[in-house]
């Protein structure tokens, strides 16, 4: 992965826009969030599922504050599978959890399978917008090899400063809980728009603290939408057309154009992949929040993806997460969840040095 936080709506979006998103049962807009705050009979728990690459974390910043007022927050690094378990013996970031380990975690959190959810995220870091901003403009400018070199490489830096939660929404959506939404708009835009916010330390919750040989309450499913990289091998081997797999990860690193961050990785793509990076998707001038309807289907065509087609799309990234905001966009637009995946694996697992995998 690669990360970046989805989806901040500004409250002087049109009304238009905001009717749009508020039907639509996975983006709903700051003041449609705030009036279910406000709702004493609503119901509404908010989670924070704020996660960075490097340099931030959101934990952390959870913990210390400030936050939406009784939030709880949601850990995709510490509610997985767990890094050398069966589940997990490539010690792979992230993976999906047990259902008893999310069941417990959901407990834990006071969250039964009908308690609705809204996900969030706290804000982006703008110095990395700015400096991305500063060599793109450099790099359409100057025709020299070392600006095109810090243009590959603040696309990087800007990535790793940004918030994703769509992991988590990911995760909660397809391991039982129907009743979540993303809130459109960041912690901040919450603030700012007069939501009730919380100061102070307190703490979150902690897989080594959860007991996963009792039956959990809260009733989780096996983790679904999700593809290995057997069943991705199985497609390129077999030069399958019924399957569409996208890769999210920036244009330079699909192309393998330039060092992957990570250690031990190749360079290059999934044979017959598709790349849109998922930055695409994004305001640049709010990455937290999505471009309007009409532009994400845009940028879905011309990169060849075709939302309402019968064949299953499989999303990847770097290690899975931004791969979700891809998924996200695409459910936003009309697509059919069950045609819909996440390869969890993702270029870590296809990408290494260990594996024997083809590479374009």
């Amino acid at each position: 992965h690669v990360p970046f936080c989805i989806i901040a709506h500004s409250l002087a979006t049109s009304s238009a826009t905001r009717t749009s998103r508020s039907c639509n049962s996975i983006l709903v807009p700051v003041d449609e969030a705030l009036q279910q705050q406000r709702d004493e009979k609503s119901g509404v728990v908010f989670v924070d599922g704020s996660w960075y690459l490097k340099d931030r974390n959101g934990r952390s910043e959870y913990e210390a504050g400030p936050r939406i007022q009784n939030a709880k927050f949601f850990d995709i690094d510490d509610i997985c599978a767990p890094k050398g378990s069966e589940q997990n013996p490539k010690s792979l970031p992230h993976m999906m959890p047990s259902k008893e380990l999310f069941g417990a975690a959901m407990d834990a959190l006071g969250i039964q399978n009908d308690t609705p959810i809204i996900l969030y995220g706290q804000k982006d870091c703008v110095c990395g917008q700015c400096l991305f901003f500063f060599f793109y403009c450099a790099c359409a400018s100057v025709d020299m090899k070392i600006t095109r070199s810090l243009c590959r490489l603040t696309l990087f830096c800007v990535s790793i400063c940004v918030d994703v939660y769509s992991q988590a929404w990911f995760q909660m959506r397809f391991m039982g809980h129907e009743s979540i939404r993303l809130m459109d708009g960041s912690l901040q835009d919450f603030k700012d728009a007069g939501g009730a916010i919380e100061e102070g330390p307190t703490q979150s919750i902690s897989a080594k603290d959860l007991d996963v040989s009792k039956p959990s309450q809260y009733q989780a499913k096996d983790a679904q939408q999700i593809r290995t990289m057997d069943e991705i091998l199985a497609i390129v081997k077999e030069n399958r057309d019924d399957a569409l797999v996208v890769d999210v990860r920036a244009k330079e690193r699909f192309l393998g154009q330039v060092e992957e961050p990570r250690p031990g990785l190749k360079k290059g793509h999934i044979p017959g992949s598709v790349n849109l990076p998922f930055g695409q998707l994004l305001n640049p001038d709010n990455v937290v929040q999505f471009k309007s309807q009409e532009e994400v289907v845009k940028l879905l065509d011309e990169a060849g993806i075709d939302v309402h087609t019968d064949k299953d799309i499989i999303m990847s990234c770097g290690s899975g997460v931004t791969a979700s905001t891809l998924a996200v966009a695409l459910l936003w637009c009309g697509r059919d969840p069950s045609k819909t995946f996440v390869y969890d694996g993702s270029w870590i697992e296809w990408g290494s040095v260990n594996e024997d995998n083809p590479v374009e």
